[in-house]
């Protein structure tokens, strides 16, 4: 009898758990135990916010353990210092701001403002997916690792502080500001990155899926590369060294600082790309070719040329040139020419070129008209909408005060063909220029 009362008091409590709904509380007997159902409704482990409230609450409601920011409004949110290690955050809010100061197990940005994640913290992880965003690291303030998935995505990063690593998985433009630290940069796919600013050399390396990255930098750089790359070294980035780990990969290299860089190939070999010079290594063939150009360099294949006056459709000063080679220089014009600049501004040239073989590589040079060793350049490979190439040099505290003017040009194609020309751009002193157009390419620089 025993025995029948248990098994009927276990048949009840199998039949009515069964239909209990949460909350319910089923009781079978002196001899069975108490059988508690779900207490509620189990909360959600992922919680999508679109306020500021929403998201105050997520943080402080230790059972969520995803947000999800998501919104399509305008908004700014901000996140206050502390430990969410147990939360991963994930950013879907394409016109919001965001200023984070907490520490969470990972931060996924799928879409952001373009202008600016403020980051705060000291130690995230990031994993970034957006086609455009502005991630500014101020003083004091690091991130342990960023991670760049987004297929064509255009990213700015201002690094006052620390950044660990940086990994490109995806095909990205990067443009990196820094003045404070980059421990190491991993490129894993074709990249375009730039960097500027101040600081000690950063190590960047490239695995073979990287082919036809482009690198440009004012920064000191040690690079390693498995890919075909095209590294343009402008001043402020004295010091680089650059390996070639695979002798059937193709290395460009510009280096227009002030002192040379050192390339070592696959092989062990150290060759020096002096200043001002151009330099190509590797490929299938296991060449070695080496370009350069000055100041006193004549017209080369693309011969003289005579001024159009007017500006184009940049509104500025204007040269014509024509050659017949595999490399052809037609137009460049000149934004404001005869403007003042100060400190900071950007002078902005436009050059038509085009080249059988493809254009690897089109390079001004400038210099003052008081100081012949105070020369600076600007480099670009990628045409605008309309085909022309904008090179753009921004005006540093090192360049003398006075009158600067355009010297000469170099541009080559992806075999190393090139063509380069000066004597047309030649500065004029009184009332004669030496050559006509050349006053469509001074520039007044105001230092204060």
């Amino acid at each position: 009898m025993k025995g029948t009362k248990r098994f009927l008091s276990f048949l009840l409590v199998a039949l009515v758990s069964i239909s209990m709904t949460p909350g319910d509380i089923v009781y079978a007997g002196n001899d069975v135990q108490v059988v508690s159902a779900v207490k509620s409704a189990k909360k959600t482990a992922s919680m999508p916010v679109s306020t500021q409230d929403e998201l105050n609450a997520a943080l402080k409601d230790k059972s969520i353990k995803k947000i999800i920011i998501s919104t399509k409004k305008k908004a700014r949110f901000k996140i206050s210092k502390g430990n969410y290690k147990k939360k991963t955050l994930i950013v879907n809010a394409p016109k919001a701001d965001v200023v984070n100061k907490g520490s969470f197990k990972s931060i996924s940005i799928k879409a952001i403002k373009k202008n600016t994640w403020t980051e705060q913290a000291e130690d995230n992880t990031f994993y970034v997916s957006a086609s455009v965003g502005h991630i500014v690291v101020p003083k004091d303030s690091g991130i342990k690792k960023v991670v760049f998935t987004g297929n064509k995505s255009n990213i700015r990063l201002d690094i006052k502080g620390d950044i660990e690593s940086i990994v490109v998985d995806s095909k990205t433009t990067l443009n990196i500001n820094v003045t404070g630290s980059v421990s190491k940069i991993q490129i894993n796919n074709k990249a375009t990155v730039d960097i500027s600013g101040k600081a000690d050399a950063i190590p960047i390396t490239m695995s073979d899926d990287a082919d036809g990255t482009e690198v440009t930098s004012n920064v000191p750089v040690t690079i390693k590369t498995n890919a075909n790359t095209d590294i343009t070294l402008k001043e402020g980035a004295e010091g680089s060294i650059i390996n070639g780990n695979d002798k059937s990969k193709s290395i460009g290299i510009t280096n227009n600082t002030n002192d040379k860089v050192t390339y070592t190939s696959a092989d062990g070999k150290d060759k020096s790309v002096a200043t001002g010079k151009n330099a190509k290594y590797g490929g299938s063939d296991n060449s070695t070719a080496s370009t350069s150009g000055g100041s006193s360099g004549g017209g080369g294949s693309s011969g003289g040329g005579s001024s159009s006056g007017g500006g184009g459709s940049s509104g500025g000063g204007s040269d014509q040139g024509t050659n017949s080679g595999p490399v052809q220089f037609s137009n460049i014009t000149m934004e404001n020419p005869g403007a003042t600049y100060s400190v900071g501004d950007e002078v902005k040239f436009y050059v038509t070129a085009s080249a059988t073989n493809g254009i690897n590589n089109i390079v001004l040079w400038t210099k003052s008209s008081t100081n012949s060793d105070s020369i600076t350049s600007a480099s670009s490979r990628t045409p605008m909408e309309d085909g022309r190439y904008c090179l753009t040099i921004t005006v540093t505290n090192n360049m003398q005060p006075g009158q600067w003017h355009l010297d000469w040009y170099y541009i080559d194609d992806i075999y190393g063909t090139y063509t380069t020309g000066s004597n047309f751009f030649r500065y004029f002193s009184g009332s004669t220029p030496n050559y006509r157009g050349a006053s469509d390419f001074s520039i007044d620089l105001r230092l204060e």
